[in-house]
């Protein structure tokens, strides 16, 4: 349920993150500029919530045979830096605008792409890791039944 918490505000971010405007292009810019503050704090309460339910997991799946418990955890840490290595990749070879002069304004395109990237990007893998807590939630919801029940039948 924690972990389910934990998505439900970070898909409470990225709602947010959507419905915002680019500062530049309200009546009230210092508005938006707070208003990104709130965004950012429940995108971080979020991920918080879900990385350290996450680790909790990884720790119940390990148990009591801890001498794989340093492989897991490396495997976990590798997979996570190579995946956010990936996705900033993808990000910046798909960023609308290509200048490298650091003193370059964004044009409204970039504004565009930003809310997609802050929005879609996070919004796909919270809807995988959702995936994945609906299956795990089935498998113990059966496995814990069965184990109550040894009649409970587990082919349907």
């Amino acid at each position: 349920m924690t972990y389910f918490c934990g998505l439900a505000l970070t898909w409470g971010a990225l709602l947010w993150f959507w419905m915002q405007e680019a500062p530049a292009q309200t009546e009230h810019p210092q508005v938006e500029q707070i208003t990104v503050y709130g965004s950012t704090v429940l995108l971080g309460a979020g991920g918080s919530t879900v990385l350290v339910t996450s680790l909790s997991m990884v720790a119940d799946l390990i148990g009591p045979t801890v001498g794989s418990g340093a492989f897991v955890y490396g495997l976990m840490s590798f997979t996570d830096k190579v995946s956010n290595g990936v996705a900033v990749q993808i990000v910046q070879a798909l960023h609308p605008c290509k200048s490298t002069n650091p003193k370059h304004v964004c044009c409204s395109a970039c504004a565009k792409f930003y809310r997609i990237v802050l929005s879609a990007v996070p919004g796909g893998a919270t809807l995988c890791a959702l995936i994945c807590l609906a299956i795990l939630t089935l498998y113990v919801y059966r496995r814990t039944r069965q184990l109550r029940d040894p009649t409970f039948d587990t082919s349907d």
